[in-house]
This record gives structure tokens, sequence and C-alpha cells, in this order.
């Protein structure tokens, strides 16, 4: 029996291809930020919805041999969950139900 999709894994809303046409610029703009001197990088990125925001950040960012932790804002909407969501990719694990948010700082 044929498969319906050659490559269903592309349609998945955290596929970012190998490539992306017309970004060269920014993704060379955030890998130069991200290996600068600074020990601590804070990036935000503000842009239409479709844009390119979050392809281009991962993509710069997935062979720096730097440790980055992803956020977004539209799932975790409270101060609790983007806490709790940092210190899982921080520690690579599970925090804690019973830890404050002051207290996961």
């Amino acid at each position: 029996m044929p498969k319906l999709l050659a490559q269903p894994k592309k349609l998945s809303s955290n596929y970012i291809p190998d490539k992306l046409p017309h970004r060269e610029k920014t993704i060379e703009s955030i890998k130069r930020l991200m290996m600068g001197d600074a020990y601590y990088v804070k990036l935000q990125v503000q842009g239409p919805a479709g844009s390119g925001k979050t392809s281009s950040v991962i993509h710069a960012t997935r062979r720096l041999p730097v440790k980055t932790i992803y956020l977004n804002m539209k799932i975790l909407r409270s101060q609790y969950t983007a806490y709790k969501s940092m210190l899982e990719q921080i520690i690579e694990g599970n925090v804690s139900r019973s830890l404050s948010p002051g207290e996961m700082l």
C-alpha cells in the first residue's frame, strides 16, 4: 500500500527545514549575538505571525556550542508554567509541583 505522505514530519509544527531562504542575514546576526563575549544573552524576537521568527532562532542556535532554552509564551501563559519550563530545560528533568515561581528562581 503506498504512503499518503512521503515525509509526514514536514507537516509538524515543530519541523525546521535545513535551509531557510531569504533569512541568511537574520540567522547570521543571531549567531553573532549568541557567540559574542557576553556570558548571558537574552533574545526577544518580534514580528508578525508566520514571519519565521522561531525557525530563524532555532536554525541559528541548533549547531552552536551554547545551551539554549525555548519558551512558547502562547502556550505558557502563567509565570509558574514559564518558570517551570525554563527550569526543566536547564536541569533536563522534572520539577516538583510544590515549588512556587519564586522558589524555582
